[in-house]
């Protein structure tokens, strides 16, 4: 078809080829795909777009909540110099087959209206990539092994307990009374209006001790020493099962004064109870206010040896 025949066609005067080839190149940079698309080339247009998302995606999702050390931020540099040369490329591609391509009536699918969705998707995708409903945080102490290890980043579900009351056992993330800005995770183990004491080491709620289980004992480290910790499987009343550390039943955590949990608060423990700073120590620590709940922490993401190691 020559370009008076598509003059016919599409009742306008076509571009300049050589116009035509720097808008393809111009529309395939600042979104991969639009320019193939521009070219009368949808699928090729999809494969593009589809594998720049990708990209996209990985490096916005990777930012907030992958660690800071070589392996990430080497994945993270690969991710945006892939994103680049991707760009680049789809811009070559696209100018080099505008010049080949002579111009052809207008299909449904070559409409300014879509390129301009195009553009606006990635942002769009990028801001989907770190959702409201996920957050990552960062394990800095043993207060919670052998369930959380030092340097595990784990995900959270922030504002998870403003839809579901919290239930005894579940792992959350939270803030003090008075609030320095530290963000705290330790485990639920009483409910407003729970009598909540420590006896020999032994949890007792309302009066009641909670049945825990003793299994293989713990190796650790210590002062460059291993060290073999007591290992317990405790379950609530509930059925909320997890397992806890202790070095023995005679620390000044492990006999404590029969703790009422006030209304609108909650008793945390972390689960190595002989390493852990948490509600026992009333004056240090104390309750856990409703308000000052940020989410329910649930699993494990990095690093890799631990993917998928759940909290609840």
């Amino acid at each position: 078809m020559t370009e008076p025949e598509t003059l016919a066609a599409t009742g306008a005067a076509p571009l300049p080829r050589q116009r035509r080839a720097w808008l393809a190149a111009l529309l395939g940079f600042f979104a991969p795909g639009a320019g193939q698309l521009y070219n009368g080339e949808p699928h090729t247009a999809i494969v593009w777009f589809a594998v720049f998302a990708v990209l996209n995606l990985g490096f916005f999702f990777g930012l907030p909540n992958f660690p800071p050390d070589l392996p990430a931020l080497g994945l993270l540099v690969a991710l945006t110099l892939g994103a680049l040369l991707l760009q680049i490329a789809a811009a070559v591609h696209a100018f080099i087959h505008a010049r080949r391509v002579a111009p052809t009536p207008l299909r449904r699918y070559q409409r300014v209206w879509l390129y301009g969705l195009m553009v606006i998707a990635l942002p769009a995708l990028n801001l989907a990539a770190s959702p409201p409903w996920i957050k990552s945080y960062y394990a800095p102490s043993a207060s919670n092994v052998p369930t959380l290890l030092v340097g595990d980043r784990f995900f959270a579900e922030p504002g998870y307990f403003h839809h579901h009351p919290p239930q005894r056992g579940e792992m959350a993330v939270f803030r003090l009374a008075a609030d320095n800005g530290t963000v705290y995770v330790k485990r639920i183990v009483g409910l407003p209006g729970d009598s909540v004491q420590m006896r020999g080491g032994v949890l007792y709620l309302n009066g009641t001790a909670v049945p825990r289980k003793a299994i293989e004992d713990y190796p650790t480290q210590f002062e460059g020493s291993t060290v073999a910790m007591h290992q317990y499987v405790e379950t609530l009343p509930g059925g909320a099962s997890y397992r806890i550390l202790q070095v023995g039943d005679g620390g000044p955590l492990d006999n404590t004064p029969a703790y009422t949990v006030p209304a609108g608060n909650y008793f945390t423990l972390g689960d190595n109870r002989s390493n852990s700073l948490d509600s026992r120590a009333l004056s240090e620590f104390g309750y856990v206010p409703a308000a000052k709940l940020i989410g329910r922490a649930y699993i494990v993401y990095w690093p890799l040896a631990r993917l998928g190691a759940k909290l609840n």
